[in-house]
């Protein structure tokens, strides 16, 4: 009989938590900044989610569209950064040292960057 009271009591004990031997006396954990965390960035993805949809509903134009005119711009900056890429790559050659067979035919008023190269 003191058996079964004790193995009854002791089970009461684990069911105990923490937090409950806390609100018994009165007090409360105080919340981690993880706690505050997670349902901002909850609300960070919805509102991430919400305005994407609207911006879909809304848009002027339809994905197709869309699609062509990034496609437009890829190819524009393309062939920007190649032409200025060649550019860069002349004004190395020209302001690279001249050997010996260039030096014979060099011409006095080559220059650097559009400029001349007489100081």
């Amino acid at each position: 009989m003191l058996d079964d009271f004790m193995k009854t009591k002791t089970r009461a004990l684990r069911e105990f938590s923490s937090d409950d031997i806390l609100n018994a006396l009165g007090l409360s954990r105080k919340p981690t900044p993880f706690d505050a965390a997670i349902p901002t960035a909850l609300a960070f993805v919805a509102g991430v989610a919400a305005g994407a949809g609207v911006a879909l509903l809304l848009a002027p134009k339809s994905g197709r569209e869309v699609r062509q005119d990034l496609s437009n711009k890829a190819s524009e900056l393309t062939g920007r950064l190649t032409s200025a890429a060649s550019e860069v790559v002349s004004d190395v050659r020209n302001a690279l040292p001249l050997g010996e067979s260039e030096r014979r035919n060099a011409d006095p008023t080559r220059t650097l960057g559009g400029t001349n190269r007489t100081s």
